[in-house]
């Protein structure tokens, strides 16, 4: 491979038990060499997938598990008959798990995880709502043809860099010490929920694969 250039390096490391990350600066007149990275007992997860309404396991339901802080390979895995599903070897820091099943709404969570301690947590499924109505006009009478769409609630964005990369993990190399990373948060506005309907001849609508949450309805 060619000479690495002078700069700031993180080397990451891992199987299915362990995993290493580790920094280190390459001076401009150094020799690149050998760099020893000691792999440590990693965290472990075991997650459960339950439905909202009582509760039940839901099994054979594909789970992803992603490592935003250090880039690695997603997981992926299957729960079982009693909904669970155990991942190993997972790096310290904080994961985004993903799950969908049939019948459900997509799930996503945040986790914390901690060198060599299990991590036991619930992630509960909902299942997708729906909205029927009825759109009149100022007179009473049925209005056909109207677009309806349903719009979530605002969502507050967490601190992040404002660096306008197109990957917002990588901050390069730089040969000098590495400079403050400005931040920046804000509030995203409402979103679409799905796509619009219009409205029959009767000025009836219907919605489907809605979330449990608070949505507002706008006709046009």
């Amino acid at each position: 491979m060619p000479r690495p250039r002078p700069g700031f390096y993180l080397a990451r490391a891992w199987n299915a038990q362990s995993t290493v990350q580790d920094g280190f600066k390459l001076e401009a007149q150094e020799e690149p060499g050998p760099r020893k990275l000691r792999l440590q007992p990693g965290g472990k997860l075991t997650l459960t997938l339950r439905a909202k309404d009582g509760g039940a396991p839901v099994a054979n339901a594909p789970v992803t598990l992603r490592d935003p802080e250090v880039g690695l390979p997603p997981r992926a895995a299957r729960t079982d008959a009693g909904g669970r599903v155990h991942f190993e070897g997972l790096h310290p820091g904080s994961h985004s798990i993903q799950a969908r099943a049939d019948g459900f709404l997509p799930g996503w969570e945040i986790t914390e995880i901690h060198p060599s301690m299990t991590r036991e947590q619930t992630l509960t499924l909902i299942r997708p709502r729906r909205l029927e109505g009825v759109v009149l006009d100022p007179d009473g009478a049925p209005l056909a043809a109207a677009r309806v769409q349903v719009m979530g609630p605002p969502v507050t964005r967490p601190m992040r860099s404002v660096r306008g990369d197109t990957d917002p993990w990588n901050l390069g190399t730089s040969p000098k010490p590495v400079p403050a990373i400005p931040q920046a948060a804000g509030t995203v506005p409402d979103l679409p929920v799905g796509p619009p309907v219009k409205t029959d001849n009767a000025g009836r609508f219907q919605l489907q694969g809605l979330p449990d949450a608070p949505l507002s309805v706008w006709v046009r």
